[in-house]
């Protein structure tokens, strides 16, 4: 893995790995975790995600195929439905 490289964002810069919470816009929900690995630029502040924690985190947010087919195949029901459950006392 690299150790640091120059900052194409400031071009003066270096961006070395750290470990800091990583936070961005997913489609319309925002997508939050702790403790990733990023290069961060030390002048500019620019950030960049190593390409196997990018694809993990793509892999984990996308939907299946299954996922989607079943969601795109149920009927427009907005009704919540509540299953009883049984108390034990």
């Amino acid at each position: 893995m690299i150790e640091s490289f120059e900052c194409p964002h400031c071009m003066v810069g270096r961006c070395r790995l750290t470990h800091q919470t990583f936070t961005c816009l997913y489609g319309n929900r925002i997508f939050c975790a702790p403790n990733t690995e990023i290069y961060s630029c030390d002048m500019c502040g620019y950030q960049e995600l190593p390409h196997r924690v990018l694809s993990l985190y793509d892999n984990l947010l996308k939907p299946s195929h299954d996922v989607a087919s079943l969601i795109s195949s149920k009927p427009a029901d907005n009704k919540t439905h509540f299953k009883k459950s049984s108390r034990v006392g």
